[in-house]
């Protein structure tokens, strides 16, 4: 299970208390899934959104989606150098 897993890290020093406290399971609501109606199309169709807010996953979510927009504009930012 994921909390196995954060323990384990943990306990092995490959990650931060910080972290496991930040990705730790804590919420029981279940996703909300909706639609934004784009308002500038014709026949007014919608996107849709998901909301995880509270859900057994979102601290995780929340840590990792950090992670990765932090590589991605490094990534971004050495690319433009390049040019």
């Amino acid at each position: 299970s994921l909390i196995n897993l954060l323990k384990r890290l943990l306990k092995q020093g490959s990650i931060a208390g910080e972290f496991f406290n930040m990705t730790s399971p804590k919420g029981s609501n279940l996703g909300r899934l909706y639609g934004l109606t784009k308002v500038h199309k014709d026949n007014l169709p919608s996107r849709p959104v998901l909301s995880a807010i509270g859900t057994f996953s979102y601290g995780l979510g929340k840590a990792l989606t950090q992670m990765l927009s932090n590589i991605i504009e490094k990534r971004t930012l050495f690319k433009i150098h390049l040019q």
